[in-house]
């Protein structure tokens, strides 16, 4: 029994450490991405990227909130993101333009499947950031993004 808890214990710190991780990686890495060979040079490969590392942070975030079972608090921030996300599915059910609500414009790519990932990102950093040290970390790698962003 013992073992088991430990495994757990082990396994929640594990996933807890790699979703953080995860959002880090985004942080930095997303702002700095673009494909000089592409008509779609800035907005597509940022939201390719923010689209892979959100579904891979919700598994593990998913996953460690089954093995950690925290108590988490819904907070205003939390409320807000939730009606952001309801209004933009009611908003696409009434769309006239399916394809268009789901994926974006071409060359603008903020359709539903961008504002579930932006609402996916918010959902780990708001599971995952929970000491001022991840905090510090976090808007450390956003200005680091930003820094190098400006740069180049």
């Amino acid at each position: 029994m013992i073992q088991a808890s430990q495994d757990a214990d082990r396994a929640s710190r594990w996933l807890d450490r790699a979703t953080f991780a995860v959002l880090l990686a985004g942080t930095v890495g997303a702002p700095l991405l673009f494909w000089p060979w592409a008509g779609d040079v800035f907005v597509g490969p940022k939201f390719d990227a923010i689209r892979l590392l959100t579904t891979i942070g919700a598994v593990l975030a998913g996953a460690w909130l089954v093995v950690a079972r925290p108590h988490l608090r819904v907070r205003a921030p939390d409320v807000a993101a939730a009606t952001f996300l309801a209004v933009n599915v009611v908003a696409y059910g009434f769309s006239i333009d399916r394809r268009t609500s789901l994926l974006g414009e071409p060359l603008q790519q903020v359709g539903l499947v961008s504002v579930v990932a932006f609402a996916g990102a918010y959902a780990i950093a708001r599971v995952s950031v929970r000491t001022p040290n991840r905090l510090t970390a976090l808007v450390a790698a956003a200005s680091l993004a930003g820094t190098l962003a400006a740069v180049y």
